[in-house]
């Protein structure tokens, strides 16, 4: 990410004036690392994946290095097409109901929002 993705730390270096809360949890600062590993909205879908894959698994402290854990995993992986699909589809799942709360004032409850990323991963 290189601090390219406009979290909203991330905006507030580059001086626009926003709350800096997460619009997920409402409790922690959103940063990358909390908004794509560490919130309890992103965690949820993360337990939900690993679970129907049998996994279990120690969550990484950041993006990159869930990346390299995953990728470590992946060879190790029955269902490969899947596997490396799951990440992409936590991450989009996130920013777009990330992006519905802040632009459009919509909030999906946490039960539809296991649900369309279940659907995601169906249909990709």
């Amino acid at each position: 990410s290189k601090g390219k993705v406009p979290t909203v730390i991330m905006l507030k270096k580059r001086n626009f004036n926003l709350a800096s809360r997460c619009v997920l949890c409402l409790k922690e600062e959103e940063s990358i690392d909390h908004l794509f590993v560490h919130c309890h909205w992103v965690s949820t879908l993360w337990f939900l994946a690993l679970s129907l894959m049998g996994i279990s698994w120690v969550q990484p402290s950041n993006v990159k290095d869930v990346l390299v854990a995953w990728r470590r995993r992946l060879k190790k992986c029955w269902v490969y097409g899947i596997w490396r699909l799951i990440p992409l589809a936590i991450w989009w799942c996130i920013w777009k109901e990330r992006n519905r709360r802040i632009f459009e004032g919509k909030a999906l409850s946490l039960q539809n929002f296991k649900l369309s990323f279940l659907g995601l991963l169906y249909i990709w």
